[in-house]
């Protein structure tokens, strides 16, 4: 019986792509089928080259992190585990992916490019997450300290997993990361860690706490606080900066409570 729901070929690759578009926009329904349903209705049943299908994805997406781990659960598992990884080390000799970490590559491309600024695009660009600790603190001015490590939330990682690739510490955080969103995210932050932060600028510090303050919305908090765990205090905190601003009717402890129980 002929396959009525292709009536053209497309590569594999470029199947996965789609379904990674999909999952930008959270269709998770259409995530979790759509590459499967391309490899069983592929025309006349061929079965797809491997090693050809992983090339193609990594010439569509050069300069790019390719994550063996997640790209193995969300793309290629019709592919074995041991081939896919002999796969990837068969391509790192071609030169086509360059490891970063342990089962972490980056997709080499013909311009010039580094790990560095391909982990800061994929995990925290666009919506896709945030850099907090103290490169935001660097990055706004609020401290001078330097630290070697690199504290980002993002929403490509499962919330709650962590996740290390060199000095980049990945938490995961299940929320679009909208300017609004981080502007309160910074807010919260701020408020969490105040009693932490090293050669901290007071001024600074107030301001960018302070700009936080005009993104809140009980929604927009509600969003926060599910996916990323603050203190009560940092609540309570919060709820009195809000009013001091004439947002009286801001209801973030209870929303808080809400979520966690017994405080």
């Amino acid at each position: 019986m002929q396959n009525v729901g292709f009536c053209f070929s497309l590569e594999i690759s470029t199947i996965t792509r789609i379904a990674q578009l999909f999952k930008q926009v959270d269709n998770v329904d259409v995530l979790l089928t759509f590459v499967d349903f391309y490899t069983i209705l592929s025309p006349g049943g061929i079965p797809m080259n491997y090693t050809k299908t992983i090339r193609a994805f990594c010439q569509q997406n050069e300069g790019k992190i390719f994550d063996s781990q997640q790209m193995a659960k969300d793309y290629f598992s019709m592919i074995p585990y041991k081939t896919f990884m002999k796969i990837l080390n068969r391509l790192e000799d071609e030169n086509i992916l360059s490891s970063v970490s342990k089962g972490v590559y980056l997709i080499k491309s013909g311009e010039s490019g580094d790990a560095d600024s391909a982990i800061i695009k994929q995990y925290a660009g666009e919506h896709r997450g945030m850099v907090v600790g103290y490169s935001m603190y660097n990055e706004f001015s609020v401290s001078d300290f330097k630290d070697k490590n690199v504290e980002i939330y993002t929403n490509v990682i499962p919330q709650g997993n962590h996740k290390n690739i060199n000095q980049y510490h990945l938490t995961g955080a299940n929320i679009i990361f909208s300017e609004r969103a981080k502007k309160l995210i910074r807010t919260l932050e701020l408020i969490e860690h105040r009693n932490d932060i090293l050669d901290i600028d007071y001024i600074k510090y107030m301001e960018v706490r302070s700009a936080g303050l005009s993104s809140y919305s009980d929604v927009l908090f509600g969003e926060i606080v599910r996916a990323i765990r603050y203190q009560y205090s940092t609540a309570v905190t919060l709820d009195l900066m809000l009013k001091e601003i004439g947002k009286n009717d801001a209801l973030c402890v209870d929303i808080y409570k809400t979520y966690y129980t017994g405080q």
